[in-house]
């Protein structure tokens, strides 16, 4: 089983080498309509056509994005069968599926009830004081589109200074494909900016933004129950599971601001 688009065109390799294995394939980004792909070169996209159809299986978030793959497939197919989803190429098969996935529900509930996630409470109740709380928690990916975020909360300091001492916004986030230096770049910015907000805006008794980053897992959820306010403001995401875990725990009457073109949760 592979697993999203860094390994497109591993299963063209596995097929050649072993050619009775059963290859199964999950996307875990959004798959645009046929016209976009356009925009990469060519051979580009019969690479990665040629490859993700020798899985025996190909499977995405939702429906929408599956029956985009599908068109996808007009032109590398023998045959692309709408009414069962399954693409017909050679002698060979490929059934494309969607397996929306969901979070576990009662098991973060029950984690939000734990001592140490109650530990961690103290800490985000004394972080946000009598302050309205934003939250937003992230992986450093470009996708996620955190600098805009910071830049929405930048603008809203300056054109409303009655609210400076009154608002604080949390952000925790892990680091993620640190071996690649544009990812790396993107955590630096994200750093620099917070500094940069912080150094505008802070007076001896209240800074605009705390950071936390390389949260543990207790501490997000804690997060999560004691939000006003949750922003989850990705470019475009396949599922976003963050936008179900804070509404399911939140215990502040919180709302969520949760900006995407193409909202992972429309089938």
């Amino acid at each position: 089983m592979l697993q999203d688009y860094h390994l497109y065109l591993t299963s063209s390799y596995i097929r050649y080498k072993l050619d009775n294995i059963f290859l199964n394939q999950f996307i875990h980004v959004p798959w645009p309509e046929p016209d976009y792909l356009s925009i990469l070169p060519r051979y580009m996209i019969d690479s990665i056509m040629e490859s993700l159809l020798a899985n025996d299986i190909v499977g995405f978030h939702i429906p929408r994005y599956a029956h985009n793959f599908l068109k996808s497939c007009e032109l590398y197919a023998d045959n692309v069968d709408y009414e069962n989803n399954i693409v017909y190429r050679d002698d060979h098969q490929t059934m494309v599926r969607s397996y929306p996935i969901s979070i576990d529900a009662s098991g973060i509930q029950e984690l939000g009830r734990s001592g140490k996630v109650k530990k961690y409470e103290d800490l985000i109740k004394k972080i946000k004081g009598d302050n309205f709380l934003i939250y937003r928690t992230d992986r450093a990916d470009m996708s996620k589109n955190i600098l805009r975020g910071f830049l929405a909360y930048e603008k809203f300091l300056k054109n409303h200074p009655e609210y400076h001492g009154k608002i604080k916004f949390l952000v925790t986030g892990k680091a993620t494909r640190e071996n690649l230096e544009d990812y790396n770049i993107y955590r630096e910015e994200i750093k620099s900016l917070i500094q940069h907000i912080n150094c505008l805006y802070s007076n001896e008794n209240w800074k605009p933004i705390e950071e936390i980053f390389d949260a543990p897992y207790e501490l997000v959820v804690a997060a999560f129950k004691n939000y006003d306010c949750l922003m989850v403001n990705p470019i475009c995401d396949g599922m976003n599971v963050v936008s179900k875990e804070g509404p399911l725990v939140n215990q502040t009457n919180g709302v969520m601001i949760f900006l995407n073109k193409q909202d992972p949760m429309k089938n």
